[in-house]
């Protein structure tokens, strides 16, 4: 591939040259790469990580920094796909993307066990890395990959047999155009609440960069399945139609596709589809009444991808709950704990909702915020706490920078009765041996994750382990 092939056709160059290899580091340069860079992905001075690009010996750099060296491009990540396309160019037939605040690794997880029981090779991207049908093959480090990882795992999936491929596409790859090189064939919106105006500046940016998936990368013969009882999707379901796109809507009531909750049990809950006068009712090992809608959209998607709902709804209850998502941990005679990622306000608020039906004692929550984020949910979560929690324990939860300590003090001033335990699992342990045998604790923030971030490291830490370890030893 010649360099004038990763540039838009009007960009002028001196020389061209085949391209021995590119890459997105300054530090993964080796004599003779292209280096591409794109200021909008961090806030170091980019200048000198490009200086040190071309120190280490790159041909060319492209980047939107306008400085000495430099081929410059409104838009490199699109240097980044051409490159990656060329590389990789195999692709899983079906390309299945879901957006939205909260709920798409549930529903990505939904979807291929649908999927897989109904035997296809079903494949999924996102926050908890690659999975191909219940194997994990990678981390990838991003809810929404850089290009080259992307494609380099799209065409291993493609070459395995994979025909379906489920993508989480976080706000982030949307703005930063990672993953403009797909087409996708169905596109799923599940909410909008507030989070990551660090990034985005505005909540109208963030739902525009949202919304990119079905007004730009959707393609024209696709379907949008889209929660019709959330206010901020009418914009969305406009804009689908404008284009021609199908939507499929689906929800809890009022929707084409409906999935509500009959009856709700400490082991799960019953629950009933409906869809084109069908309707069927069966039992999920799933605790939170929010899940019926990560169910709602993940059986959309596979009635979207060509599934039929009789054979949907057959195997909907061998679903099981993704890690770290609503994951229930307990033992005979001992509080019951339920380990959950909810980082953002809305996504507290439907954890403790959720789980307020199962409760027969007190609810106790464990959370912090992450440092050098939104400060503006940091009241907003702790007001939320207040609201609904009987005892409440604020910890750090991923600090990284800032002062853990003016992080935990912004979210008390919300909630003044709670306790302050900045070392995380000495909070998650005066919660365990606090709480009554019949009380339920809340561990919200990191969920999955299996590293606490503080200043620039990552020190080995995983709630579900922490709270396995505590139980074993509860008195």
């Amino acid at each position: 591939m010649k360099f004038s092939g990763l540039l838009p056709q009007q960009t002028k160059i001196e020389n061209d040259f085949e391209i021995q290899n590119v890459v997105d580091s300054s530090l993964l340069v080796k004599k003779g790469d292209v280096f591409v860079f794109d200021k909008n992905i961090t806030s170091q001075n980019g200048e000198k990580i490009i200086a040190d690009a071309l120190n280490n010996g790159a041909k060319a750099v492209i980047s939107n920094v306008k400085t000495a060296g430099v081929t410059y491009t409104q838009n490199p990540a699109l240097s980044l796909i051409k490159w990656a396309k060329n590389e990789c160019s195999a692709m899983p037939k079906y390309m299945l993307g879901v957006t939205g605040t909260n709920g798409k690794t549930s529903v990505v997880w939904f979807y291929r066990q649908i999927m897989n029981a109904l035997k296809n090779k079903t494949a999924t991207i996102g926050t908890l890395g690659v999975y191909s049908q219940n194997n994990k093959i990678a981390d990838t480090g991003y809810t929404s990959p850089v290009a080259l990882i992307l494609h380099k795992y799209l065409n291993e999936l493609a070459k395995s047999g994979i025909n379906y491929t489920a993508l989480e596409v976080s706000s982030h790859g949307l703005a930063l155009h990672r993953v403009d090189g797909i087409k996708f064939n169905v596109a799923a919106f599940t909410n909008l609440s507030p989070d990551h105006r660090d990034f985005h500046g505005s909540m109208e940016a963030y739902a525009a960069a949202k919304y990119r998936l079905f007004s730009e990368l959707l393609t024209e013969g696709g379907t949008a399945v889209i929660h019709i009882t959330k206010p901020e999707c009418l914009p969305l379901m406009a804009m689908c139609k404008a284009r021609g796109i199908k939507v499929l809507t689906y929800g809890t009531h009022s929707a084409e596709l409906v999935v509500k909750p009959l009856k709700i049990q400490n082991n799960g809950m019953e629950i009933e589809l409906l869809y084109e006068n069908e309707k069927y009712n069966c039992f999920v090992p799933l605790v939170g009444e929010f899940q019926t809608e990560n169910i709602a959209t993940a059986v959309a998607m596979a009635v979207a991808s060509g599934a039929s709902f009789k054979d949907v709804a057959s195997v909907v209850n061998k679903i099981t709950s993704v890690p770290g998502r609503m994951e229930v941990i307990s033992e005979n005679n001992k509080p019951t704990v339920v380990v959950d990622y909810a980082h953002t306000p809305d996504a507290l608020q439907n954890a403790i909702k959720s789980l307020k039906p199962q409760i027969t004692g007190k609810l106790w929550l464990v959370f912090g915020c992450g440092g050098d984020r939104d400060i503006q949910k940091r009241s907003q979560m702790g007001e939320i706490a207040k609201k609904y929690a009987n005892n409440i324990i604020v910890t750090d939860d991923n600090p990284r920078t800032e002062n853990p300590e003016k992080i935990r003090t912004e979210i008390i001033s919300a909630c003044p009765d709670a306790i302050n335990i900045a070392d995380r699992k000495e909070a998650i342990s005066y919660a365990i041996n606090k709480a009554n045998s019949n009380d339920t604790i809340l561990v919200a923030g990191k969920g999955h994750e299996n590293g606490q971030i503080i200043g620039k490291e990552v020190i080995p830490f995983d709630d579900r382990k922490i709270v396995h370890n505590l139980l074993e030893s509860y008195a």
